[in-house]
């Protein structure tokens, strides 16, 4: 949390500065986060109109939690704030052309405190905001822009009422796909897998992932990984099903990362060096031979915070490269600590690890220390 931090000279008053001076800068997270200290009482006294206030200033700004927070406060009615349901609606409404729903927010009780009447109002007015954007899209989409092809099929999916249309959106999808979009290839090689929207067939979900992880989806990428280890609608094969689980490791994937660590993949017929081993575990340990400094980020630097510290896990492999590297730990978090130490590792070069004679993947983490920005 930002009021306490590990590593970082400062107490929550002077978490509150920073704050408020990166909100004077027009930053969203920052302005997000002041309404919630009155909110929460956490530094403040509370107070949810000054909340809201802080809430709309960064909802303006296109930060969704803000968004969230005001179509919450405006619908429960709570300290001094009147009830208002078509505010409340507004908020809900710019959420859900993100595709988003107070169900896919994690917030089914907001609908709880609308009357019936209200619950199908709101419905009803999110549903012709959708089919706007539809209307808006579709000109787009009939000259071949894939984004627009996709962002159709999504709302024909996720909308609610009698316009939902699944044939539709399967039909949208699949004009994204044919565009070279890489997730409505994956959604469709979904599709396929599944046998639900169009009728079961591997060998042709196969084909859609390849497209899709060859332009860098780690999802797609993990599935044809399965696909391989099984031999579901392809020859199985442990040494193609590897360097699909690498790709989708290398690409962010954690249930990749997973299987290569884990002994199910040495069960399934993939060799024991293709799993990282922990340093404790080496002969010999990788060497760093070039490591780049990370750069500090400019939206610290407007506030003057200093002292912050990020650990950032990643792979070391056989040829010495970083994989699969990403943040787990950071005292000042939001700021683009996080994006630039992991930026910085991913550059660095290393010796490989060795065991038994042989390199192996090597699993690492090391911590990123920012002092004053120069």
């Amino acid at each position: 949390m930002l009021g306490g931090g590990e590593g970082v000279k400062r107490n929550a008053d002077q978490s509150v500065i920073w704050l408020q001076k990166a909100a004077d800068q027009g930053y969203a997270p920052a302005i997000t986060n002041l309404g919630f200290f009155y909110l929460e009482q956490s530094h403040f006294d509370q107070d949810y109109k000054l909340a809201l206030d802080y809430f709309l200033r960064a909802s303006n700004l296109g930060e969704d939690d803000a968004q969230l927070e005001a179509a919450r406060l405006y619908t429960l009615g709570r300290g001094g704030i009147r009830k208002d349901i078509i505010q409340a609606d507004a908020w809900l409404t710019v959420l859900s052309e993100e595709g988003m729903s107070p169900k896919d927010l994690g917030i089914p009780q907001l609908e709880a405190y609308f009357t019936n009447d209200d619950r199908r109002d709101v419905a009803q007015m999110v549903e012709r905001f959708q089919m706007g954007i539809v209307q808006n899209l579709t000109p787009l989409a009939e000259k071949d822009d894939a984004k627009a092809a996709f962002d159709i099929a999504r709302i024909y999916f996720k909308v609610n009422g009698h316009t939902r249309d699944v044939d539709k959106g399967v039909q949208w999808y699949r004009k994204a796909a044919e565009l070279g979009q890489p997730m409505a290839e994956y959604i469709l090689g979904q599709f396929y897998v599944a046998g639900k929207y169009l009728p079961q067939d591997l060998p042709t979900a196969a084909q859609w992932f390849t497209m899709s992880a060859n332009q860098g989806n780690a999802l797609s990428a993990y599935a044809l990984g399965v696909l391989y280890l099984a031999g579901a609608g392809v020859d199985k094969d442990p040494v193609v099903a590897t360097k699909w689980l690498k790709l989708a490791a290398k690409n962010g994937s954690s249930a990749a990362l997973d299987m290569l660590r884990g002994n199910s993949v040495n069960g399934l017929g993939l060799a024991p060096e293709d799993t990282a081993v922990n340093l404790a575990d080496l002969d010999v340990q990788p060497r760093a031979i070039s490591q780049s400094r990370p750069t500090f980020p400019p939206r610290a630097t407007l506030i003057g915070v200093e002292d912050v510290r990020v650990v950032v896990d990643f792979i070391v492999d056989k040829d010495g490269n970083v994989v699969n590297a990403y943040a787990i730990k950071c005292t000042f978090p939001g700021f683009g600590f996080e994006k630039s130490a992991v930026q910085a590792v991913k550059s660095w070069k290393f010796k490989a690890g060795i065991k038994g004679g042989r390199p192996v993947f090597t699993h690492m983490q090391v911590p990123i220390i920012y002092g004053p920005a120069t």
